[in-house]
């Protein structure tokens, strides 16, 4: 069976208002040459070094969700740079590569994470679990972030048990996700994706906070897609 959500350790929320605020609520609505723009302003500020990394993560991975792929494989590779860093080399070598020679990527991540720092990098862990969805390998996914260490983590919890119909461990995860920051751009997210699973009945809900995000931040492909999703569903 899958491996249920935890909650034994201190979840680290990542919303507290700080120098990167903007960015990371521009990368999860969407907006990812906005966040790529906060991030170059944000490097002109002083910041403390854990600030200063994740900086740079954000930075190459709105980068790999504009495609551009070869950019983040020369800013990531090396085994002088951060695990982090270059688990997003791999994630862009695996969604530039052809179909045969994806699974030699998988291997080269497993091969990574590995790797004892592994077991405490949740920007790594996060990131293996994007690729290792991207190949269809649940169970390797989850297993990079079930533990729930960061918000993000209990987001993408959320989207994997939703997607292999585990409502109730979704809701788990959701339930630990609001106790983090109830008002937090993820947890409202991962609201609408689990008012989306559940059907028509609940789509409005989908369907208002969409918009809602949309009339804050301004719509993004990401968030005009999910509200068409939620639209359908509404029927």
């Amino acid at each position: 069976p899958m491996p249920p959500p935890k909650s034994r350790k201190k979840i680290t929320t990542m919303s507290e208002p700080d120098e990167l605020y903007t960015v990371r609520a521009q990368y999860w609505l969407g907006h990812y040459a906005l966040s790529l723009d906060e991030a170059r302003q944000a490097a002109r500020r002083p910041m403390p070094p854990h600030l200063k990394s994740e900086r740079e993560e954000l930075v190459l991975r709105a980068q790999l969700a504009l495609g551009n792929y070869d950019k983040v494989i020369a800013d990531g590779s090396g085994m002088d740079k951060p695990l982090s860093m270059q688990a997003l080399a791999l994630h862009a070598m695996y969604l530039s590569s052809s179909l045969d020679a994806r699974s030699s990527v998988v291997d080269n991540l497993k091969v990574l994470m590995s790797n004892p720092e592994a077991a405490s990098n949740t920007s790594a862990q996060l990131t293996a679990c994007h690729i290792y969805l991207h190949a269809n390998l649940l169970r390797e996914a989850l297993q990079c972030v079930h533990h729930g260490l960061t918000m993000e983590h209990l987001a993408m919890c959320v989207q994997i048990y939703i997607k292999i119909d585990r409502f109730d461990l979704a809701n788990e995860s959701f339930n630990l996700l609001k106790q983090a920051d109830e008002d937090s751009i993820l947890a409202q997210l991962a609201s609408a994706y689990l008012a989306i699973a559940k059907g028509s009945s609940s789509s409005a809900d989908a369907i208002h906070i969409f918009g809602g995000l949309s009339e804050q931040y301004g719509p993004s492909i990401m968030l005009l897609n999910c509200m068409a999703v939620a639209n359908m569903v509404a029927g």
